[in-house]
């Protein structure tokens, strides 16, 4: 006896696959440095106004000292640095982040 192959019609739908769960296809996210995220988030927060997230009043907010999109401490030392650069101008300092004594050991 002969075995015959199944005839598939071409209007059948296609069999139902083995998967329990259908594969879910996720859209790439671009990649972003932490503090564009927390600046989204902090414009987000203040309805896209770059000018209240630099006025936030939430200081007791754990993003707050990144609002702007730079590390604090990296700030503190560009003021430093524009500092030194005024002092050796011969101008005041402006943040005061150089010691201006008087009493130096100048003989």
């Amino acid at each position: 006896m002969a075995r015959t192959r199944p005839r598939i019609s071409l209007n059948a739908a296609p069999p139902p696959a083995n998967d329990p769960e259908p594969v879910i296809e996720v859209p790439a996210i671009p990649r972003s440095s932490p503090l564009k995220v927390i600046r989204n988030k902090c414009l987000d927060c203040t309805n896209n106004q770059p000018r209240e997230v630099y006025l936030c009043a939430a200081k007791t907010c754990p993003l707050w000292p990144w609002r702007m999109g730079v590390r604090p401490e990296h700030r503190k030392q560009a003021k430093a640095n524009e500092d030194a650069l005024r002092v050796a101008a011969g101008l005041k300092p402006k943040y005061q982040y150089i010691n201006m004594s008087e009493d130096s050991d100048e003989d």
